[in-house]
């Protein structure tokens, strides 16, 4: 009589964390239009970070802060405790909606609201085989015009991860079919994206070989650069080294965050 050994069991996946980060600031018609697009995965942590803008309450703390009126121009004084509550009310209402959505398709969330500086929230709270939506600034031109503004998607990616195509393809689905460019930044921790992962990760994204770029040049450069390999109509990867990032991911956010752009961070 033989016997079999029991076939070993795999390690299970782990969880792909999709993680909204979202600002008061933000009308919440875009807001609601953003959580509709979800495509809810039961194998998706849904979790939410409401943003209160510290570096806002510490500007309504000042005996000198005024709020104008962006069309009518008049200008008032700025309470913080006014402040305060329209960040509250703001972030009750978001929770609602997500409230509302999560009951009609079935989905665990968390909701969280902190108090920090938004630049760098989102890079903090991320965790690898992350995908994280930054709810876009609109900026001044752009909110006198009314024009829109789209949701940015950042990938955090390991590359050891087995979890990474899920994480990618989650990624792509919520970046929609604008045909963004990818940029992927290489923290100075890690030494360096080899070849044969640089062809896996195009594989993930359905791009090219020949439409991954590395810079490594001096921090002003490497941003020219980077604004010139940025092409319009095609989807393109973009490997950041760190020896172009004098301080890291952070010191490239605010940059970042001007960009609609999808990004993979690559620890």
């Amino acid at each position: 009589m033989t016997t079999r050994a029991a076939p070993q069991e795999l390690p299970p996946l782990p969880r792909t964390r999709l993680l909204f980060v979202l600002a008061a600031s933000f009308p919440s018609s875009p807001r609601a239009r953003l959580f509709r697009s979800l495509a809810v995965d039961s194998s998706m942590e849904v979790e939410v970070l409401f943003l209160e803008d510290a570096d806002l309450l510490g500007l309504a703390a000042l005996p000198f802060a005024l709020e104008i009126g962006l069309a009518s121009g008049v200008a008032r004084t700025m309470l913080r405790h006014d402040v305060e509550r329209t960040l509250q009310t703001a972030a009750r209402r978001a929770e609602q909606e997500l409230h509302d959505l999560a009951a009609r398709h079935r989905f665990r969330y968390t909701f969280e609201v902190r108090r920090e500086h938004l630049r760098a929230a989102w890079d903090q709270a991320a965790r690898p085989a992350d995908v994280i939506v930054l709810e876009p600034q609109r900026t001044l031109r752009a909110s006198w015009h009314g024009a829109p503004s789209s949701p940015r998607v950042f990938v955090r990616y390991d590359p050891a991860s087995a979890s990474s195509e899920h994480v990618f393809s989650t990624a792509l689905a919520l970046a929609g079919t604008r045909r963004e460019s990818i940029v992927v930044l290489v923290p100075a921790a890690h030494t360096g994206v080899s070849a044969a992962e640089m062809s896996r990760l195009a594989a993930h994204l359905g791009v090219r070989a020949d439409c991954i770029k590395t810079i490594r040049e001096t921090p002003a450069v490497a941003r020219d650069a980077l604004l010139d390999s940025l092409s319009p109509g095609r989807q393109d990867v973009l490997v950041l080294s760190t020896e172009a990032v004098e301080d890291g991911v952070p010191a490239w956010s605010q940059w970042i965050e001007n960009r609609t752009c999808t990004v993979a961070l690559v620890r």
